[in-house]
């Protein structure tokens, strides 16, 4: 027994009793072990030991005992599988004769087992799926409880197991007269992770409206799209554990979503217009945390939630008190099963994992713990600024180009438009020439935001313009403030952009239409140009 339950927790699957021994036993059953593939061999037989033995085979010593008589006796077949070396022991005739059509070779009786004249099990199985029940199950104690039980498992300890750990406990059925029911809560709650779903909250800041889904791909199709994730709203059952159905309704007219578990209100609305959208999601019936619902008469829009606090915060600032709307589950899981990736219409998956930025910094962790939605804002609007790294593997040029459009993000406004490369952004940032101040103290950006707006400028805003957007492309772009000699012996101020000791100066190619993408100091055709400092960013 101690050998089968240390299987159990490694993983091994208990399938049943396979035979009983003879009380009055003549043969010595020897286990042999395969060091190289860890297969096992049962034998009677002193020679086919001493074999297996000297071609490597470990003798782990007698296993059992059987008998070699015939009479009154019950045959234990043998089987091989030439394909992979693994050997089958049944006294199921049926079995046997199944394997040998199926390829196996035929290795006859190999001892004799007998009718069990007990048919008492007397060591039922407790570990299922490498965890151990016996706190809260008893197999005998279990099938004579519960009349249903017995008559679908009988005497198979195996099957009646699986179905208390998998189905029992979630119907709150007891399996041991005396138990502990800390042990059983919380092996309920690891039962109930499969047949439970998150409610992702979602909110709309051009409308107003809060929208929840358990579907993770409408999520990121909402988030793609401008709409905010907020955060886990609650946990709702599935399959075994769901109670009443919640209906969602959609209405045209003013494109909100409502959800009920009212049927007749549900068929009202659709005889008012709106779409019946299907069944969302479920309440729990065992009623652990309540939603609740609260009307706004201004607008129409409903809110859902499971904060005591926010429906009274609503309430008080004049939204309508409706009550318990349905309930939602107990977590069984803390773990978020689908993190958040998408933030600001932009997805970070290629360089961002939730589990790994919060494990990674201690920081993170304290400071947002399983706040999903927090720890990717982090990572989007200032982990990324700090070099923070987001995933163990992560693509190094997305990485950099989404922190550039963080970094530049009005540049990153007018770029998709206009084209992403350099010359794109040279072409842009020539304009049409008119006089306007020259104020160097302001700085790049004030040059280039008057560039993303306008449609005319002077040198500064050119410049400015075209370093700016050369900047949030990855190239280190630097304005120039100086002048330039004049065919009459007079010097004139002006400004450019200098990319790796090459000059780029949208001004002259807007007036001179000389080409300036990119020239030597001194280049044939190019202006006298006199450096006299950068221009701050």
């Amino acid at each position: 027994m101690a050998e089968r339950d240390s299987l159990l927790l490694s993983g091994w699957t208990y399938e049943s009793i396979a035979w009983s021994a003879p009380a009055a036993s003549t043969v010595n059953v020897y286990r042999l072990c395969n060091v190289t593939s860890s297969q096992h061999a049962y034998t009677t037989s002193d020679d086919e030991v001493a074999s297996l033995t000297s071609n490597g085979w470990r003798n782990e010593g007698v296993a059992f005992q059987a008998s070699d008589d015939a009479d009154d006796e019950i045959p234990v077949y043998r089987q091989y599988d030439p394909n992979n070396g693994q050997h089958n022991y049944t006294t199921d005739l049926d079995e046997a004769q199944s394997l040998i059509r199926s390829g196996w070779n035929d290795e006859h009786i190999a001892w004799y087992a007998v009718e069990d004249p007990d048919p008492t099990i007397t060591h039922p199985v407790t570990i299922y799926d490498r965890t151990d029940y016996s706190a809260i199950y008893d197999f005998n104690y279990y099938i004579d409880r519960y009349p249903d039980i017995k008559q679908a498992y009988g005497n198979d300890d195996a099957g009646a197991l699986k179905h208390f750990a998998t189905t029992g406990i979630l119907e709150n059925r007891q399996g041991k007269q005396n138990y502990d029911t800390a042990t059983y809560n919380s092996m309920r709650k690891v039962a109930s992770i499969p047949y439970s779903s998150d409610l992702y909250r979602m909110y709309n800041t051009n409308t107003g409206e809060h929208f929840y889904t358990s579907s993770v791909q409408e999520r990121d199709s909402l988030l793609l799209s401008g709409w905010t994730y907020e955060s886990i709203a609650w946990t709702s059952p599935t399959g075994p554990l769901a109670g009443d159905s919640i209906y969602r309704l959609y209405s045209p007219g003013s494109g909100r979503h409502f959800y009920t578990t009212d049927g007749d209100e549900r068929d009202s609305l659709v005889k008012l217009g709106w779409r019946y959208e299907g069944v969302s999601f479920s309440s729990d019936p065992q009623q652990a945390k309540p939603v609740y619902r609260q009307y706004n008469q201004r607008n129409g829009e409903h809110n859902y939630t499971t904060s005591a606090n926010e429906a009274r915060t609503l309430i008080d600032s004049g939204w309508n008190d409706e009550g318990i709307a349905w309930y939602g589950m107990e977590d069984p899981d803390p773990t978020i099963t689908h993190p958040v990736t998408i933030y600001d219409r932009t997805d970070y998956s290629a360089i961002y994992d939730f589990n790994y930025y919060i494990g990674r910094y201690p920081d993170i962790k304290q400071a947002y713990g399983n706040d999903d939605a927090g720890a990717l804002k982090h990572f989007a609007t200032t982990g990324i600024l700090e070099n923070r790294q987001g995933k163990q593997n992560y693509d190094t040029a997305t990485y950099n180009r989404l922190k550039l459009q963080r970094m530049y993000p009005d540049a990153w406004k007018v770029l998709p438009s206009i084209g992403t490369d350099l010359r794109s952004a040279y072409n842009y940032s020539i304009r049409k020439w008119v006089k306007m101040e020259i104020a160097p103290e302001k700085g790049t950006h004030y040059y280039a935001m008057m560039g993303y707006t306008g449609r005319s400028g002077n040198c500064y805003l050119m410049a400015g313009t075209f370093t700016e957007l050369a900047k949030a492309l990855g190239y280190d772009a630097k304005q120039v403030t100086g002048y330039v000699l004049l065919k009459n012996g007079y010097h004139s101020q002006h400004s450019w952009v200098e990319i790796d000791g090459r000059v780029y100066d949208p001004d002259c190619e807007s007036e001179l239409k000389v080409d300036s993408f990119g020239k030597h100091y001194g280049d044939p055709g190019t202006l006298k140009y006199h450096k006299e400092g950068y221009m701050k960013a």
